[in-house]
């Protein structure tokens, strides 16, 4: 069988961060947690969820609107993105900006 499994920090707070999520064969659960992270069996939405440890047990919770909006990544300008060409597309483009580059 699998196990479904939540990877959370393990910290003095009250709240804690979910680190992943995922699913493993059961004899494998225990592993899942590293150095400072606790595992527990079940399913988590990351992006949305955290872990409450107010009653010293684990108990998924929503995350507030200003946590999800900080825990979002940067928007990215598509000028700013890596462009895929290939070596025969630079070389061309070398020898163009060459070209120019010539008194």
């Amino acid at each position: 069988m699998r196990a479904r499994f939540i990877v959370f920090e393990d910290t003095s707070n009250r709240f804690r961060k979910i680190k992943r999520t995922g699913s493993c064969p059961n004899n494998m659960l225990a592993i899942q947690a590293q150095h400072g992270e606790i595992v527990i069996e079940g399913r988590a939405n990351d992006a949305i969820q955290k872990v409450d440890m107010k009653s010293g047990k684990p108990v998924l919770v929503d995350k507030t609107q200003a946590e999800i909006d900080a825990d979002k990544l940067p928007a990215i300008d598509p000028l700013d993105m890596p462009a895929s060409i290939t070596q025969r597309e630079l070389n061309a483009l070398i020898a163009r900006v060459q070209k120019l580059e010539k008194p």
